[in-house]
């Protein structure tokens, strides 16, 4: 594993995709206490893995339901396909410092509940 951009249905969680699902799973059971939610995630296996560790992590306080909703796909990376960060800084820097510039403005209204694989 280089770190790369890669796109497949049954890619597992690695130790750090782990460990992001856990320390989400404690900041969202203090963010939705005495809460009803739902959990929407797509048919992959890295975020059917995510939720299910996320929610080893709730109190018993935080209500939810959850769907496997099979129409929420990745999409197809282009030129980033099977390539590092840093390859991908190193052929397109212009484009790579746009992208972070972009992403950094992006407001949150909701989670993806999803980690690294």
């Amino acid at each position: 594993d280089k770190g790369e951009l890669m796109y497949d249905e049954n890619v597992p969680l690695d130790d750090f995709g782990i460990q992001q699902a856990k320390e989400t799973g404690t900041f969202l059971s203090s963010l939705l206490k005495n809460k009803r939610v739902l959990f929407v995630v797509s048919p992959y296996q890295r975020t059917r893995e995510t939720l299910d560790i996320i929610l080893t992590q709730l109190d018993d306080n935080v209500h939810f339901d959850t769907v496997v909703e099979n129409s929420i796909r990745e999409l197809d990376a282009g030129i980033q396909f099977a390539k590092t960060k840093e390859e991908l800084q190193e052929l397109y820097p212009e484009e790579y410092e746009a992208y972070l510039e972009k992403i950094s403005n992006f407001p949150i209204y909701f989670f993806i509940l999803s980690a690294n694989s």
